[in-house]
């Protein structure tokens, strides 16, 4: 019964920290961890956007060979490793480190959830869509392949897209498995830093 109302005083107590405090007694407590705690938590989502630019390297190289466009590789290439690289780490702090960090974030499976849909769409399938827009402008406008018709652009791309996503899914696959495996341990660095600040 005392251990009971110890809790919820506990509870009541941490209940009127305001958030700015709260945040810093969680950063605070980042450094009585272990040290690969601290970094899992502090570049996990730098490697998920890594994965992401790889992503986008390797789709625009095979959008770029299948369309035959040969002009601006360099420029087509960045452009598709920077935007998701930033893209993918912005979002995977925005929704998953930093609610954490916050206290907003206590479900592990929700959390184990937003890690595998950020690796998925964001980290996955973005990369590639903006791989395939980027060497379709080129197709266009240096006119090394045939610009389908409205009409015929959904098969177009399907024919086109089938094979690169085929080969990527190895690091597709990798991609969400990453981002769910990172988001599952923070969660759980997470809970170390709750238990080290109601101590």
């Amino acid at each position: 019964m005392n251990v009971n109302m110890e809790d919820e005083e506990e509870k009541r107590q941490l209940a009127v920290i305001p958030r700015s405090m709260y945040i810093r007694i969680m950063r605070n407590n980042m450094a009585h961890l272990p040290s690969l705690d601290q970094n899992v938590f502090g570049y996990a989502h730098l490697i998920s956007g890594a994965l992401a630019g790889s992503i986008g390297l390797w789709s625009n190289s095979m959008f770029r060979t299948a369309l035959n466009v040969t002009p601006l590789p360099i420029i087509s290439n960045l452009s598709c490793i920077i935007i998701p690289f930033f893209t993918t780490s912005i979002f995977y702090l925005g929704i998953i480190t930093e609610p954490l960090i916050a206290g907003d974030l206590k479900c592990s499976i929700c959390t184990g959830m937003r890690g595998a849909i950020t690796g998925s769409l964001i980290g996955g399938a973005y990369p590639v869509m903006l791989a395939a827009v980027t060497t379709s402008m080129l197709a266009h406008r240096y006119q090394s392949a045939p610009v389908p018709s409205p009409r015929n652009a959904l098969p177009f791309w399907l024919k086109i897209s089938r094979p690169v996503v085929g080969r990527l899914w190895p690091l597709l696959s990798l991609q969400v498995l990453y981002n769910f495996t990172s988001s599952s341990w923070q969660h759980s660095i997470y809970l170390k830093l709750h238990e080290l600040g109601s101590s």
